[in-house]
């Protein structure tokens, strides 16, 4: 198991009491990271999180706003089980130009450690490491095979940051031919498409940020189903991939699925599990038992083109989360149930597993999900509630707001 994940999992408890050293001391507040059109351009801003006791519950961080070169559309982090220093940070907008679109994609990074919620100084771009991914006329996302822009869609970075997985999704940004998965070198500055002649899903990556053997992983067209490429991350020239062994995400749907997203996380052991939704389904694989039958979840209103998967990576919370257009639902595992679900238009979300609560953006608030409910588990409804923050302006595109969100934990106030 990644010493990350077991400290992870010790510490757990002891986040909602205390520090892991015994003694009684406050929990560090959660910071929630979100992209919002800001008053003078796309930025980055902080949300507090205090805990569920807390009123109000969420906290627009005054001064908290950070320029970016276009919208926020994903969020990762470097060392995720651990420090989290850093996040990586994929933007982009589309212009029209004589009818035709035209993107503009970028990857940035910000220090994300330690931030003090009165003074959040601590948070801070890293100039140095911008990359342009794609713009009218260039961009690192550039190949003599591929006859179009490209369109960043979807991001996972490597533990140390070296690498950036991107998924280039032509038809979200109205551009015809096929996904491509991005192999950035961030150090390099240099891009190379991934899986070779295959067809590759417009699914988002997932990198595992193991400290040995690191590995990211993505889906191709297989009959029926879905295959699991993987490329390794732990050497200095990484290929373009191939097959990892046997597995494949199936969802039983009669003439094969349509996907929409993946999502990875950590399971028991160490095993990585990859999950994959469909227009109808949520199917899974364990890649430590690749052959092994898991049975896909039937979702009770399916999920349309533009949903995404949200997991736990670290594996400590179970649930899954179905972020379509217009509702929110959640799974409670990879193979179900489906705990219930809420009507909301989500642009992005996040899992905090030590608090068991998610958290879906949306235009001007924030949709709180209680995993500690739920009528599978417990003798109530799954319990959530839409928290009001006007600060949240996101933008849209085809009447959909765009967003990116994720977690980090701020520093503690000093004691008087």
């Amino acid at each position: 198991m990644n010493a990350h994940r077991i400290l992870l999992l010790a510490c757990a408890a002891s986040l909602l009491l205390g520090a892991c050293t015994g003694t009684s001391e406050p929990r560090p507040p959660t910071l929630l990271i979100v992209g919002i059109a800001g008053t003078s351009g796309p930025e980055l801003a902080l949300l507090e999180d205090p805990g569920p006791q807390a009123s109000p519950r969420l906290r627009y961080v005054a001064g908290s706003e950070r320029p970016l070169s276009a919208n926020a559309v994903a969020i990762d982090f470097e060392d995720r089980a651990g420090a989290r220093a850093a996040a990586w940070v994929l933007s982009r907008s589309v212009a029209s130009a004589g009818g035709a679109p035209q993107v503009s994609a970028y990857l940035q990074r910000f220090d994300v450690e330690g931030i003090a919620v009165s003074s959040p100084t601590a948070f801070a771009e890293d100039t140095a490491a911008a990359l342009t991914l794609s713009e009218p006329g260039g961009g690192l996302l550039v190949d003599a095979s591929i006859a179009r822009q490209a369109c960043p869609t979807a991001l996972q970075v490597s533990r140390l940051g070296r690498w950036a997985v991107v998924l280039d999704d032509p038809a979200t940004c109205g551009l015809s031919g096929f996904a491509v998965q991005w192999l950035v070198d961030t150090r390099q500055r240099t891009a190379t498409p991934l899986g070779g002649s295959t067809e590759v899903l417009a699914t988002s990556p997932y990198t595992d940020q193991s400290q040995g053997g690191e590995s990211a992983y993505f889906l191709v067209r297989a009959t029926g189903d879905a295959q699991v490429f993987a490329v390794d991350l732990s050497v200095d020239a990484p290929d373009s991939g191939a097959w990892y062994e046997r597995a494949r995400i199936t969802t039983s749907e009669t003439g094969g699925a349509t996907f929409l997203d993946m999502a990875g996380s950590e399971g028991a052991g160490g095993a990585r599990v990859l999950s994959g939704l469909s227009t109808a389904r949520v199917g899974s694989v364990d890649l430590g038992e690749p052959t092994a039958t898991r049975s896909p979840v039937s979702l009770t209103q399916g999920a349309q083109p533009g949903a995404r998967l949200i997991a736990d990576p670290f594996g400590v919370a179970s649930e899954l989360m179905v972020l379509d257009p217009g509702r929110t639902t959640v799974l409670r595992t990879p193979t179900g149930p489906e705990v219930g679900s809420s009507s909301f238009a989500a642009a992005a979300g996040t899992l905090d597993p030590i608090l068991s609560f998610g958290y879906v953006l949306g235009q001007r608030s924030v949709l709180l999900i209680d995993f500690l409910s739920g009528r599978d588990l417990y003798d109530e409804d799954l319990r959530t509630a839409t928290v009001s923050v006007p600060e949240l302006t996101l933008p849209t595109s085809g009447g959909r707001p765009v967003g990116a969100m994720a977690w980090v934990r701020a520093s503690l106030p000093d004691t008087p």
